[in-house]
């Protein structure tokens, strides 16, 4: 099926949020790892750097992820995104952000962002839709 013009709307305005939401969650991060390691203020490439290779930020990558799926799937020219696809993303969204019970890394870290931060909360709405 074609995507639907706010379907296509949907998606990119969870992409944004997904990004405010990730550089928030990145920033709550990167300070408790400067304060348990005693690091200088991290910043650029070397943030980068532990973003993708340090266990500290791991939790991180699921979101990351997503967020790299959907920008590769909007801009898939030999495969369009579809409405069933774009549902598809927003339901690994919801999925992702709604983690329940589950003790997955990124399940525990987020639900405890969630109690720290009212940021984290009002970014995770908006990421949802709400």
């Amino acid at each position: 099926m074609i995507l639907e013009d706010t379907t296509k709307i949907r998606v990119e305005a969870t992409r944004r949020s997904l990004l405010r939401l990730h550089k928030a969650l990145l920033e709550d991060s990167r300070v408790s790892y400067e304060k348990i390691y005693n690091r200088p203020s991290l910043g650029g490439p070397q943030l980068l750097q532990l973003l993708i290779h340090d266990p500290w930020f791991a939790w991180l990558r699921p979101l990351s992820a997503l967020i790299a799926q959907i920008d590769f799937e909007q801009e898939d020219k030999k495969n369009p995104m579809t409405e069933e696809s774009a549902q598809a993303l927003l339901q690994q969204v919801r999925s992702l952000l709604t983690p329940g019970d589950s003790e997955e890394p990124f399940a525990r870290r987020y639900r405890s962002a969630l109690q720290d931060g009212p940021d984290i909360v009002i970014l995770h709405a908006e990421a949802l839709g709400r």
